[in-house]
């Protein structure tokens, strides 16, 4: 008995339907008569299952996730992202990282598996979980809320249009039923050809279910659970729509990602380099001066001794 490895496709690949082969899992599949499926029989993400052929070999099959697969991924699991949908996320994970370094008590969980302390519900994978009171840092595979005696106190999802309901209904129930104190949706859709976002901002209320909560006058939403943060919406030139953004609340103004922050840093470290320069510069003539300044005393002393001596 053999056994087939499953095949490797690239995003582009999945985002395009180029060369994916069809799942033989047929109860799994996007419907045949479907033109989303034609373009991309992948929609939702795919997961390789574990086949026997008639011949007795043993092959993985690409099987197309459903919505409800989306909602509650396995490990080993691929879901579909947008290059947008994973800068926020990155954005979110590295500030919020940042911000409670200094609390070893804390983690930031990003695209990681949350199992729950409810049997009635089943596992997510939140696009960001911010969890404090763990007893260590781990390389977490994934988190299990029994076994580490705490649970996250702010989830953040970025929507994908294509699995939308799951983040705005169905973990509106689910992440309340699991006691998450603070649920924040960046809600996405697309509409000429351009990316918006708006905030929903979820805290739960004393009857255990999800309140909304009105945003400020600017839109925004208040993250006290990671130092006290803004967390609002800018417009991305450079992507053609709007992304995330986080505000210091003591400058109003905008904290950068990792990018942003290493060419401010190295802009910084040329404008120190420069000034330096001219501080170098500066001492250099500064030097000259007192010098040219000795000289001319010399020479003053010199004219004086010989005006003296010709009287």
């Amino acid at each position: 008995m053999t056994i087939d490895q499953p095949r490797q496709y690239s995003r582009w690949s999945l985002r395009h339907g180029q060369d994916l082969p069809m799942s033989t899992v047929q109860e799994r599949r996007t419907p045949p008569h479907s033109d989303s499926a034609k373009l991309n029989p992948f929609p939702y993400g795919w997961r390789d299952v574990r086949v026997e052929k008639p011949d007795g070999r043993i092959a993985f099959e690409q099987v197309a996730l459903t919505l409800e697969d989306a909602l509650h991924p396995e490990e080993g699991d691929y879901t579909v992202s947008s290059h947008a949908h994973e800068l926020d996320c990155n954005y979110l994970q590295y500030v919020f990282g940042a911000r409670l370094s200094s609390d070893t008590t804390a983690v930031v969980l990003a695209d990681v598996e949350i199992f729950w302390d409810d049997p009635a519900v089943k596992q997510h994978r939140p696009d960001i979980a911010v969890i404090p009171g763990v007893q260590r840092q781990k390389n977490w595979p994934s988190f299990h809320v029994v076994e580490e005696g705490t649970r996250p106190v702010l989830i953040v999802e970025v929507v994908s249009p294509s699995t939308r309901v799951n983040d705005v209904e169905t973990k509106v129930e689910e992440y309340a039923r699991v006691k998450v104190a603070h649920y924040v949706i960046a809600d996405v859709w697309e509409s000429d050809g351009r990316r918006h976002v708006g905030l929903i901002d979820y805290r739960l209320g004393p009857g255990g279910d999800y309140e909304r909560q009105p945003l400020d006058l600017r839109g925004r939403v208040w993250l006290d659970e990671v130092g006290g943060l803004w967390l609002g919406v800018v417009d991305n030139p450079e992507l053609d729509g709007d992304r995330l953004a986080l505000f210091d609340p003591a400058t109003d103004e905008e904290i950068g990602d990792y990018n942003h922050l290493s060419h401010l840093l190295a802009s910084q470290a040329v404008a120190l380099a420069e000034a330096e320069a001219r501080d170098r510069e500066k001492a250099v003539a500064l030097a000259g001066s007192e010098a040219r300044i000795r000289e001319l005393e010399a020479e003053l002393s010199r004219l004086r001794a010989n005006h003296s001596q010709g009287k």
